[in-house]
Parts: C-alpha cells; structure tokens; sequence
C-alpha cells in the first residue's frame, strides 16, 4: 500500500507539471496501467461536437478497438451522475461495445472512472484486465478515484494552457499583420515590436532592444520642430500613467532617415492602480506626406506651366491688334511674313497647352484604370520618322539640333499606332528638352530575335545621375535640380512606360552620367496584345 501512495504521489506531481495535453494523456493511460498493475487503460473525452466520448489515448489497447470505441454523451451523463461514481463491467457477460472486437481484444473486465470538471462530465479513465479471475477491491477503486480528480484537473489546466497558447498566437498573429506600427515596453526588459514597427524603424526580427538602447538610436521631434526630451517621449509618459496622442517626426540617427507618425500611447494598468507597461501605435504618415509635397509641387508646376504660354500668347495677341489698328487708321501695309510668323508662334504654343492638358488627361486616365490600347497592324518605321521629321521642323530656325534615323524599310507589327506615336513624341521631345547646348538626337527602330522590337532615342543632352536612374519613370518624377530647370510637369517618360508595358514591353532609361547623354530604349512585342 505505501509503495502505491508514493507511485501515485509522484504521478500526480507529473500530471501537474506536464502542461502539453499530448503529452499528458498517454501518461495517464501509463499511470492507471501501473497504478492497478492492469493488462491496459484508456482516456475518453469528448468530441469536437460534444456528442459523444471517445477514446483519445490508450495503453495495451489496440488502436482497432480504440477507434471503434464511442459512448453517446446522453448514456455517458446517465451512466456517471457524479464524480465520486464509478462503473464496473464484465466484459464477457455484457460486452460494451462489438463482442467480436472486445473478444479478439481477449478483455475480461474494465472499470471505468468519470473525469469531472466544475459539475460536468468531460471524460473517463477506463482500466481493463484480461485475467478472468481478477477483480478490482476497495483500495484499486479509492486509487482510481484519487487518480480521476487529479486527472481531471491536470486535463483542464491542460486545455486553459493551449487555449491560452492560441489565444497568444492568434493575438500575435493580429499584431504582425497590422499595418500601424505597435511597440510594446514595460518598466524593465526588451522592447516588443511588431512587423511593421521593425520595418518602420530598421530593427531586425531576432533583436530585441531596451528602451534605453533603442532612445539613443533615434531623435524625436514634435510636428512643429521642437525637440522632445528625454523623459518625455510617448511611451515614457506611458509608462508613467499618461495616455498621449499627437503627430511626431522620428529621425533614424544611424540610418540617416526620418519619417513623419501619428503616435497614440497609453498605460497598460495593473492591479491596485499600478501601471505594468505602455504601448504605442505609429501610424506612417511618411509617403503621405510625401504625396502632398509632390501634390503641391505637381500643382505649382502645372500652374506655371500653363500660366507660361499666356504671357507670351497675350503679347502677340497685343502686338497684332495694334498693328490690324494701324493698318485700319493710318493704312500701314501688313508685314505678312512677320504675321505669319506670329500666328506660327502663337500655334506653337496652344499645341504646347494642349499637349500638357492631354498628357495631363493621360495621367488621370491611367490612374483609374482607363488607360486604353486598341491593337491594328501598321508599319513601324514611318510613324517614327513621322515624328522625327516634326521635330526636325520645329527646331530647323534654332539651328543646334540634328537628328537622324536608323530603321529598315518597314517593320510592320501589331499595337496601337497612335499610342506608340504618343511615346516616340514623348522621347524624342525629351531628347530635345533637356540637350540645351543641341547636339545630335539619335533614333533607331532595332528589330530583335526574340520577336521583340526596339525603339531607341539618345541625345548628348545633360545626362542622368546613377542615383537618380530609378526613381525616374514614374508620375511628375524630375530629376535633379538642373532637370528642373526646363519646362514640364514629369510625366513624359511616365506615359512612354505605360505605352510600352501596356502592350507587353518595357522601357529602360540609361545614362552614363550627368552631361553624357541618355539613352531611352522601348522593347515592344511584335504580336502585341495590348492590355
């Protein structure tokens, strides 16, 4: 008897400890084994559907018999109406269950004890002897019953273990996939961070900073400038009892970069009024922001780009009603040539409003998935000499450019003419833009082997930083300060890419640096399929 009271002692010990219910569940089955030196054992719990129980873990048992095993939950509620009950069972007078299973099985008798949980039925421990003969006294049925309670305490902590487990994971999954930022901290220990509060801040995933490492690292500064103290963070009025909400510009000492956030910190109260830690949402107002400087940007410039035709427009428009006056009062001849040189002016510039306005369109289109392509068959090379040809034309009085076209004969393919003819106009008028100093405008049309074709337009202009290559192309990108300088909103280039990956292509914009020319080069399908 003692020697059973120590086995039982150390085994409740172990059933308290092991928090796992995988792990758990077979060391019960192992325990009332041992405990009642039986031929085997088993725990039932109940389904997911709560409709019945079912063996979950088994010891001597084939897994046969314990897969056919199932105690509708009604019969099991009426079998134990309690906790300190218990059923016998003689297997061979009155089998429970299929007697062709229970008889290969060789089981002669089994006990079965309830596990109980707060009044209510969750389980049951089974002990079975195949020994015709053995019978289970008073002192087997008291060391099942104390085994029972404990069982059922150390299933249920158990099940609040895991549950607990998921609940944490589930809360860590919902706090990496917020898109705001969320830093945890506490009065001492490590910083807990989400996913985007590492990318946000350039914190790796395994580090895990203090507050006092990660407040060197970085400058904080309130949305007008001022510096915050040390001490006077967010967080640390958080963690000081003080819920705070404000927009704040954190500068990246080590990286070099800054980004502008909306901060929102509060405590995280303890027991008895005490604060245990703090937590801060961030969240990135950077491209924001960004937007509205280039928002304001594109606008002064659209307004300046427009406003600049008009000065001269209403100059010449002055200019030739004075002299149609003169010629009507006095009868002064006309100068035709030099009228006709006026209203040539005054053309090139409406064209230039209108092509600003179209482009402009162009963009708003493409914005909301409106940008069109519609695919015919036409030749290539003419509406690219087309092209040069007008340029060659409109720069002929100034004298510094020269252009030249290296293309075969005719190369037909499949695409949207006028579209193609958009992109084209679009380089080549930027080859003509940004070459103040003139120089030669290069355009070839280069069938490729893989059944692409290139469009390729270089000048000797004012070349392109390596730093400046990539972030060009898109929507009222400019450049450099000197790129600047010339008229235009930045969106030439951005309708050319479109144009080419619209039809299945690509562009690519190359440079060998500044004041050593560009090269735009437009890869186009053949058979193009324009989306």
């Amino acid at each position: 008897m003692p020697e059973r009271i120590r086995i039982l002692h150390g085994i409740t010990a172990a059933m308290l400890r092991i928090l796992e219910l995988d792990r758990l569940l077979p060391e019960i089955v192992r325990s009332a084994t041992l405990l009642e030196s039986a031929d085997a054992a088993s725990v039932m719990l109940l389904d997911d559907d709560g409709e019945a129980l079912r063996i979950v873990a088994h010891h001597g048992l084939s897994d046969e018999y314990a897969d056919a095993q199932r105690i509708p939950i009604e019969r099991a509620r009426s079998i134990y109406w309690g906790s300190d009950t218990h059923v016998e069972i003689d297997l061979e007078k009155a089998p429970a269950g299929d007697p062709a299973l229970i008889q290969r099985e060789g089981l002669m008798r089994v006990v079965a004890m309830p596990l109980v949980h707060e009044g209510a039925l969750i389980g049951g421990i089974n002990v079975y002897t195949r020994d015709r003969e053995r019978r289970f006294d008073e002192i087997d049925l008291d060391i099942l019953h104390i085994l029972a309670a404990q069982a059922s305490i150390a299933i249920t902590n158990a099940r609040l273990y895991d549950a607990e487990r998921q609940a944490r994971r589930l809360q860590e999954s919902l706090l990496e996939s917020l898109g705001d930022g969320v830093i945890i901290a506490f009065p001492d220990g490590p910083l807990r961070m989400n996913r985007a509060a590492r990318e946000a801040l350039g914190v790796d995933e395994g580090d895990r900073p203090d507050r006092a490492e990660f407040r060197q690292g970085f400058e904080l500064r309130t949305e007008d400038g001022a510096l915050v103290a040390e001490g006077e963070t967010p967080m640390d009025r958080a963690l000081r009892g003080q819920s705070t909400s404000g927009v704040y510009v954190q500068r990246d000492l080590g990286r070099g970069v800054e980004g502008a956030y909306r901060m929102v910190a509060a405590p995280v109260p303890g027991a008895n009024g005490t604060v245990v830690g703090g937590i801060l949402s961030m969240h990135d107002l950077t491209e924001q922001r960004e937007a509205e400087r280039q928002k304001d940007e594109f606008l002064a410039i659209v307004s300046h780009e427009l406003k600049t035709p008009l000065t001269p427009l209403k100059a010449l428009a002055q200019l030739l009603r004075l002299r149609l006056r003169r010629h009507r009062e006095d009868g002064r001849p006309l100068d035709l040539e030099s009228l006709d040189g006026n209203l040539r002016t005054i053309e090139r510039q409406v064209d230039r409003m209108a092509g600003l306005v179209n482009d402009l369109l162009e963009v708003s289109r493409a914005g909301q998935g409106r940008f069109e392509l519609h695919a015919d068959e036409f030749d290539l090379v003419p509406v690219v000499r087309e092209v040069v040809q007008r340029y060659d034309e409109i720069t002929a009085e100034d004298g510094r450019y020269r252009f030249s076209v290296d293309a075969p004969d005719s190369f037909v393919i499949t695409g949207d003419a006028m579209r193609i003819e958009q992109a084209v106009t679009n380089l080549v008028g930027n080859a003509v833009k940004y070459s103040p100093a003139g120089g030669e405008v290069r355009v070839a049309v280069q069938p490729r082997d893989s059944g692409m074709v290139a469009i390729i337009v270089a000048d000797e202009g004012i070349g392109i930083s390596a730093d400046e290559l990539p972030s060009l192309g898109r929507p009222f990108a400019r450049g450099s300060r000197r790129a600047r300088t010339f008229s235009g909103v930045g969106i030439g280039l951005y309708l050319a890419r479109l144009v080419a990956e619209g039809h299945g292509g690509s562009l690519v914009l190359e440079s060998p640096g500044e004041d050593q020319g560009t090269t735009v080069t437009i890869q186009l399908p053949r058979e193009a399929t324009p989306s």
